[in-house]
Protein backbone atom coordinates (compact mmCIF):
# COMPACT_ATOMS: atom_id res chain seq x y z
CA UNK A 1 0.00 0.00 0.00
CA UNK A 2 1.41 3.27 -1.14
CA UNK A 3 0.54 6.84 0.23
CA UNK A 4 0.47 9.32 -3.03
CA UNK A 5 3.09 11.53 -3.64
CA UNK A 6 1.88 14.29 -1.29
CA UNK A 7 1.45 11.46 1.52
CA UNK A 8 -2.43 12.40 2.24
CA UNK A 9 -3.81 9.28 0.91
CA UNK A 10 -5.90 7.81 -0.31
CA UNK A 11 -7.45 7.40 3.12
CA UNK A 12 -7.41 3.65 3.39
CA UNK A 13 -3.50 3.87 3.14
CA UNK A 14 -3.50 6.93 5.58
CA UNK A 15 -4.86 5.07 7.74
CA UNK A 16 -2.79 2.06 7.75
CA UNK A 17 -0.37 5.10 7.96
CA UNK A 18 -1.89 5.95 11.01
CA UNK A 19 -1.99 2.11 12.50
CA UNK A 20 1.94 1.61 11.75
CA UNK A 21 2.56 4.93 13.89
CA UNK A 22 0.81 2.93 16.92
CA UNK A 23 2.92 0.05 16.76
CA UNK A 24 6.11 1.54 16.00
CA UNK A 25 8.78 3.86 15.63
CA UNK A 26 7.71 6.37 13.11
CA UNK A 27 6.33 3.82 10.67
CA UNK A 28 4.44 4.59 7.98
CA UNK A 29 3.77 4.13 4.72
CA UNK A 30 5.74 4.86 2.37
CA UNK A 31 5.11 7.09 -1.33
CA UNK A 32 5.31 5.48 -4.34
CA UNK A 33 8.23 8.41 -5.41
CA UNK A 34 10.09 7.63 -2.19
CA UNK A 35 9.82 3.78 -2.80
CA UNK A 36 10.82 4.16 -5.90
CA UNK A 37 13.93 6.59 -5.30
CA UNK A 38 14.86 3.95 -2.26
CA UNK A 39 15.20 1.04 -4.55
CA UNK A 40 17.12 3.02 -7.45
CA UNK A 41 19.30 4.75 -4.41
CA UNK A 42 19.58 0.73 -3.54
CA UNK A 43 20.73 0.33 -7.70
CA UNK A 44 17.82 -1.19 -8.94
CA UNK A 45 16.58 -0.28 -12.45
CA UNK A 46 13.40 -0.61 -14.37
CA UNK A 47 11.65 -0.22 -11.42
CA UNK A 48 7.35 -0.13 -12.19
CA UNK A 49 4.69 0.27 -10.03
CA UNK A 50 1.66 -2.08 -10.87
CA UNK A 51 -1.88 -2.03 -9.36
CA UNK A 52 -2.91 -5.58 -7.95
CA UNK A 53 -6.35 -5.11 -8.25
CA UNK A 54 -6.88 -6.22 -5.02
CA UNK A 55 -7.39 -3.12 -2.93
CA UNK A 56 -4.98 -0.62 -2.74
CA UNK A 57 -2.26 -2.97 -2.93
CA UNK A 58 0.56 -2.25 -5.66
CA UNK A 59 3.35 -4.64 -6.97
CA UNK A 60 6.56 -3.27 -7.21
CA UNK A 61 9.21 -4.58 -9.99
CA UNK A 62 12.26 -3.99 -10.73
CA UNK A 63 16.15 -4.99 -11.78
CA UNK A 64 19.33 -5.33 -9.91
CA UNK A 65 22.27 -5.15 -12.32
CA UNK A 66 25.27 -7.57 -12.28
Amino acid sequence: MLLDDDGAGPLAVAAATVNRRLWTRGGRQPTRAGLLALLADAGFAALEVHPTGCGYFSLVTGVRPR
